[in-house]
């Protein structure tokens, strides 16, 4: 079989590159629906990038072995913020290393520890929201799970510590959300390191300070008892019976706040703009939501008992996934379908395009969490955490988390979305978020 690519776009690198960042979502739709599951794409400076959307492609990308497909080489638009050492941006053994180290913390029955961290965090929050007047949701979406991240991961309970390390890294995100660092991360210009007098920069610079402080202080103590993340991450050894490194707790612990953290809070304001559109999801939730409630609060210890609520929560990652793509990168000839894909090429799952296939989900464009009761999600059609051995780690913990939040919200909260409508998408950073951060009114 010879080199090939799919057929794709044939208009400009350029142009292909600006129609994606101004709107992704609606450029992989007008690419899928005339080239279908399996095309190619130009981007400006980079290898052709092919676009994958059905199971069987995705299963291939997804089972290839790791000196077939690099996902640590695709995702080096991360390391300005991630670091080098990340998991998100290792391949082969040193990706294995951190995985296993970093398992253990994320075992599913671990979940029900945090449960008290994400109801009271999501009840401060709600006792500063206004009435009858409109405002964003997501911001307190994001309020809320970075305080579960700071006290949850880093265990930190004191009051003045929490607000330094969540202000630095709110502060950094927020730079960061522009596409345009990320896409010239894409060429490999760390902008935070070539001009290390702009904003963006002084808050890295000053949260890696906070961190490598904190990592530093631990390490003396050498205190193993907490239950937090990085309790669990300073005492994991590999199997040579080595710990992780300062620089790779940093890189860790980053990674841990941009993945674990904005991107829940991106699900939930999408949630809610959903569900909020969908009366009779509501009153759904609310019948559910009472078989576990107690003296008026849900009992999160029964999380597990809500199927339909969790249904949601999959059936809104289908509908509105906060990655249009992920990628890999071929280290070598790659057989992708009937075509043999040069080294270099850059191999990306489309998740939005794999979640709207009517193959997969009939009426794709309905909001229908029953879709999800009773049965697991193929993992080859749904794929909001990725897929193969690079899954998210965090995949309990966010599930679980998001269930906790609407549970505690929708339970003693009215809300209403401003307007009535479905919202738009932009891209935030690498994330696509909706427009205006789900504008809502609790009465």
């Amino acid at each position: 079989m010879r080199t090939s690519l799919p057929p794709g776009p044939t208009e400009s690198a350029w142009r292909q590159t600006l129609r994606y960042v101004r709107d992704p979502v609606t450029a992989l739709e007008r690419w899928g629906d005339h080239f279908g599951d399996l095309f190619t794409v130009r981007v400006v400076g980079m290898p052709p990038l092919v676009f994958a959307a059905a199971p069987r492609e995705l299963r291939q990308i997804f089972t290839a072995s790791p000196a077939q497909l690099e996902a640590g080489a695709a995702n080096g638009q991360l390391k300005p913020i991630v670091g080098s050492r990340s998991i998100l941006v290792l391949d082969g053994e040193e990706h294995h290393r951190h995985r296993r180290m970093m398992l253990p913390p994320f075992h599913g029955e671990r979940m029900a520890t945090y449960a008290a961290t994400m109801r009271d965090a999501t009840r401060r929050a709600i006792a500063t929201w206004p009435r009858n007047t409109p405002f964003a949701l997501q911001p307190h979406m994001v309020r809320i799970t970075l305080e579960v991240l700071l006290r949850s991961v880093f265990g930190m309970t004191d009051v003045r510590e929490h607000s330094k390390f969540g202000d630095l890294f709110t502060e950094l995100t927020e730079r960061w959300s522009s596409p345009l660092l990320p896409m010239l991360a894409l060429y490999g210009i760390d902008v935070m390191k070539l001009v290390p007098w702009l904003p963006a920069s002084r808050r890295k610079q000053e949260l890696d300070a906070a961190l490598y402080a904190e990592i530093d202080r631990r390490a003396r103590e050498a205190d193993t008892s907490g239950t937090d993340i990085f309790s669990l991450l300073l005492s994991a050894r590999d199997e040579a019976g080595e710990p992780l490194s300062s620089q790779e707790l940093r890189d860790e612990l980053v990674t841990l706040m941009i993945a674990g953290h904005e991107t829940s809070a991106t699900t939930l304001a999408w949630a809610f703009e959903r569900v909020l559109l969908h009366p009779e999801v509501m009153d759904r939730i609310r019948s559910e939501l009472s078989t576990i409630t107690v003296d008026g609060e849900p009992d999160l210890a029964q999380l597990d008992k809500l199927v339909y609520l969790d249904a949601v929560v999959r059936e809104t990652l289908r509908q509105r996934p906060i990655l249009a793509f992920i990628a890999r990168r071929a280290a070598a000839p790659f057989t992708l379908g009937e075509y043999q894909l040069p080294t270099g090429t850059y191999v990306a799952p489309a998740i939005h395009l794999a979640h709207r296939r009517p193959e997969s989900y009939p009426e794709p464009e309905q909001f229908r969490p029953e879709r999800f009761l009773g049965k697991k999600p193929d993992p080859y059609a749904w794929l909001p955490f990725g897929g193969g051995g690079r899954r998210c780690l965090g995949l309990a913990f966010a599930l679980f988390e998001m269930k906790a939040i609407l549970a505690t919200i929708l339970s003693s909260t009215t809300l209403h979305l401003e307007g009535g409508k479905p919202l738009g998408r932009v891209l935030r950073g690498v994330a696509v978020s909706p427009v205006g951060g789900t504008r809502v009114i609790q009465t």
